[in-house]
């Protein structure tokens, strides 16, 4: 039968802003047999979305029969999951660019924008290279506390200074690369913002580059089920700065490994160094996974290298991170026992009183983690004595 005033209706939905309902108007709106009508319907997601983490719809579809009776469609459901994004960008300065004497004070500039979808809790500016001899102040922000939770879009700028040393002059260049650090201040996770750098020298140097440094950490396998399994991580050092750096250093500033690393072997470039500007250099670790690594379902790592400037000065490379499955599942592993009875003699014919019969329990570990404390319990015995049971 041909239905007329066909409506879609919204009988559930999740999102916390505003949506119209009916949320569209179909086309056409009379419907005979067969046919097919269509609408579309926008939302725009809201902050309280994007901590829920998706929105949720059901709608339903009504027309009206000949006999003016309404007909109700079944219920169509649809889910979209709304992703966090995570990002912050740091802007850096230096006023004034020159210096000529100990004593002279450098104003270091950060202004840290949220480009992120969810307001930010900002922890620290990490100063990742400071080649000055002296110690910088801790920054001062406006328009309020660094660790005030920062909206999207949302700016602050802080300030820190620095007082020049006799030895500053002497090495003429002050490099400085820092980097905003700050989680989701909903708890989503943790966010580090691009490097950004300011140089100041004395009248008439020329700085020949900012040192840096960069890392890229990869692992194989990235999924393990064996105790004893190796792991190699491999780490890709490059040099990305102007001058050239020595004295490199692996941190593993997070490790969740029960077991322990091997030392690093690196080529072409020993740790020592120098790293050439532009150049880069490869280490690898092994690690060998343990049971409790298994058992725990996922191993994470966490690294920076760092190198020292000819200057005496120290940089240190963004983190890089991977993780290795366990038991191929990124979960906890599954634990599951197994127990076969048997007894002897068998046969109600051989059976007299105060005859001895032997019951023998094979208990097997049939999951992927270790058992401890195992026992075996009878749920039903219908003898008039009780088992006593030894272990083997």
């Amino acid at each position: 039968m041909t239905l007329t005033g066909a409506v879609v209706r919204d009988d559930s939905f999740s999102g916390t802003g505003t949506m119209a309902n009916p949320p569209c108007t179909l086309s056409p709106t009379t419907l005979a047999p067969g046919a097919r009508a269509t609408c579309t319907a926008g939302y725009t997601v809201t902050q309280a979305d994007i901590r829920a983490g998706q929105v949720s719809n059901v709608a339903i579809a009504t027309g009206i029969a000949p006999d003016g009776s309404t007909t109700t469609s079944p219920e169509a459901p649809a889910t979209v999951g709304v992703t966090t994004r995570l990002a912050l960008a740091l802007v850096k300065d230096a006023d004034p660019d020159v210096y000529d004497t100990a004593g002279d004070r450098i104003a270091y500039t950060f202004q840290i924008t949220n480009n992120s979808s969810v307001a930010v809790t900002l922890s620290s500016i990490d100063e990742t290279t400071f080649t000055g001899t002296g110690t910088l102040s801790a920054p001062i922000c406006r328009p309020t506390a660094l660790t005030a939770p920062l909206a999207p879009s949302d700016s602050i700028t802080c300030t820190a200074t620095y007082t020049v040393t006799q030895a500053d002059v002497d090495r003429k260049t002050i490099w400085n690369t820092a980097v905003a650090v700050g989680t989701a201040a909903d708890g989503g996770g943790s966010v580090v913002s691009n490097p950004a750098s300011a140089v100041v020298t004395v009248p008439g140097v020329t700085p020949t580059g900012l040192p840096h440094l960069d890392l890229t950490k990869t692992v194989s396998p990235d999924s393990v089920d064996t105790v004893g399994q190796r792991v190699t991580y491999t780490f890709l050092i490059t040099n990305t700065g102007g001058i050239a750096l020595s004295g490199l250093t692996l941190d593993e500033t997070s490790f969740t490994g029960t077991g322990t690393l091997s030392a690093p072997t690196c080529a072409p470039v020993a740790p020592a160094g120098p790293l050439a500007p532009g150049t880069a250099t490869t280490c690898t670790v092994t690690y060998d996974v343990t049971q409790e690594d298994l058992d725990q379902g996922v191993i994470s790592n966490v690294a920076t290298v760092s190198g020292t400037t000819p200057g005496g000065g120290t940089v240190t490379s963004p983190p890089s991170g991977t993780e290795v499955l366990t038991n191929s599942g990124g979960a906890a592993g599954t634990p599951a026992i197994e127990v076969v009875k048997s007894g002897s003699p068998t046969s109600p014919a051989r059976f007299v009183e105060g005859q001895r019969v032997t019951f023998t329990y094979l208990v097997t570990n049939v999951g992927d983690v270790a058992l401890t404390d195992v026992a075996v319990r009878e749920t039903v015995f219908t003898g008039p004595s009780r088992v006593a049971p030894t272990a083997r």
